[in-house]
């Protein structure tokens, strides 16, 4: 099993960049070690900027508080990883659902797993007993790789999770690896497609606003529902956004920002207004349009820039 993991990974990462900076990380469980090809991988691969191995230690993991501690030093490690490199893959090694789902979790929280990171998750378990990581594989930019033994060879499929989709559906098979035939594309997507592109069914995604001086919010006839009202804003940025949903293919409800802000980070890590629905995954998309910040951009992904406005003050000069 570590010969077809190390052969797959070679055929999934090691390939030209365009970029000349990127660095590999890998998360293993200290559990089982013969089973998780982790430190075998890892030490076989070559990287530019080279390749870090993060092992978390399970026999030590007893309660939730030790759950923090023991992710809390591994991904802070990692982190500074991707805060330092332009192209980032996280292989994450372990047949243990509990190390998966918290390494998710914390993952998540602690802004290692953005869109720009590529992450492979390498597992003998079955499809179904993957289910419980439908969301974060759905939501980030991640391969699921299942190895399956059979009496003529090893193999390994590689899944794609599509954004929204019913956890009780098989997703998306992108490609397969067997040591006879190499590496397979399975469909016409590539092993890393871009999953927000367009919906292939219509999603339903909420949408967190506030009143400023261009945008107002009213409420209207809810056509969905007879004699009930539905909150609605005007303005430009509802435009965008209409534009944006037909392209995409999703439709949208409303919610108010809690305290009519944008948002902003207390003392104690937690946030405010349309940023804290966001953050606190209450709402899919907070329309703004927001002020770029260093601090947002650690808590919540920005879109591409939709409009670029320049602030001028005036002061009296003293006598």
């Amino acid at each position: 099993m570590w010969f077809v993991y190390t052969a797959v990974a070679h055929q999934l990462i090691l390939t030209p960049s365009p970029l000349p900076r990127w660095g590999i990380t890998g998360a293993t469980t200290g559990k089982r070690p013969h089973t998780v090809p982790g430190k075998n991988l890892l030490t076989r691969l070559t990287a530019p900027q080279g390749i870090g191995l993060f092992e978390v230690p399970m026999s030590r993991v007893t309660s939730n508080t030790t759950w923090h501690h023991a992710f809390f030093h591994t991904i802070s490690q990692a982190l500074k990883v991707r805060q330092t490199s332009w192209n980032v893959f996280i292989l994450v090694t372990s047949d243990d659902p509990t190390f998966l789902m918290a390494f998710a979790k914390w993952s998540v929280r602690a802004r290692l797993l953005v869109w720009s990171t590529r992450l492979l998750v390498y597992t003998n378990n079955h499809l179904q007993g993957m289910q419980e990581l439908h969301k974060i594989l759905s939501l980030t930019n991640s391969i699921l790789l299942l190895s399956e033994n059979t009496t003529q060879m090893e193999r390994v499929q590689m899944f794609s999770v599509v954004p929204y989709s019913n956890p009780q559906r098989r997703p998306l098979l992108v490609a397969s690896w067997a040591p006879q035939r190499g590496l397979v594309l399975e469909s016409t997507h590539t092993l890393f497609p871009e999953k927000f592109e367009k919906f292939n069914s219509l999603v339903e995604a909420s949408v967190t606003m506030t009143e400023d001086a261009t945008h107002e919010a009213v409420m209207e006839e809810d056509p969905k529902k007879v004699g009930h009202q539905r909150l609605v804003f005007k303005g430009y940025m509802v435009t965008v956004l209409d534009f944006i949903a037909q392209g995409q293919n999703f439709s949208y409800t409303f919610r108010k920002s809690p305290d009519g802000t944008y948002g902003v980070k207390g003392k104690d890590g937690t946030w405010t207004g349309m940023v804290g629905q966001v953050y606190r995954e209450e709402a899919d998309l907070g329309l703004g349009p927001f002020t770029l910040t260093e601090e947002r951009a650690g808590s919540v992904d920005y879109t591409w820039p939709v409009k670029v406005s320049q602030l001028r003050y005036w002061l009296v000069r003293g006598n």
